[in-house]
């Protein structure tokens, strides 16, 4: 089984309604890792081209970049539901490469992190 990890990252802005401070407009630096699974190599002997991943990712949070994602995003704009968010624009491009998006993840900061995975396979 072999694993690669690819980072990203964004800035934007967001209110959460949970009668705390959180319900102010404030932003993050958000930190984006995706980390796909494979069972074997491709004829390269890679998973995937890292640059490939890097590249779908970036386009993936150009849409978020620099954004009130409160307007952007047809739900609550919580760490967790970014991370799904992010998860489904991206697995279906990588099953048909003999691989699968295992998990994505988001940090607010360094201290903080949403982790979404599905329990399709063997994730984490």
């Amino acid at each position: 089984m072999y694993k690669i990890r690819v980072k990203g990252n964004f800035s934007a802005a967001h209110r959460i309604f949970q009668r705390n401070k959180c319900e102010n407009l404030h932003g993050h630096n958000w930190e984006v890792e995706v980390c796909l699974k494979a069972e074997k190599l491709n004829k390269d002997g890679m998973i995937v081209d890292f640059r490939e991943v890097k590249e779908r990712l970036i386009k993936v949070l150009e849409n978020l970049d620099h954004k009130y994602l409160n307007e952007v995003l047809p739900f609550s704009p919580t760490s967790e539901n970014i991370a799904r968010y992010i998860f489904e624009q991206l697995e279906k491009d990588f099953e048909k490469r003999g691989c699968w998006l295992s998990a994505v993840s988001v940090k607010e900061d360094k201290d903080v992190e949403a982790i979404y995975y599905e329990r399709k396979k063997d994730n984490l």
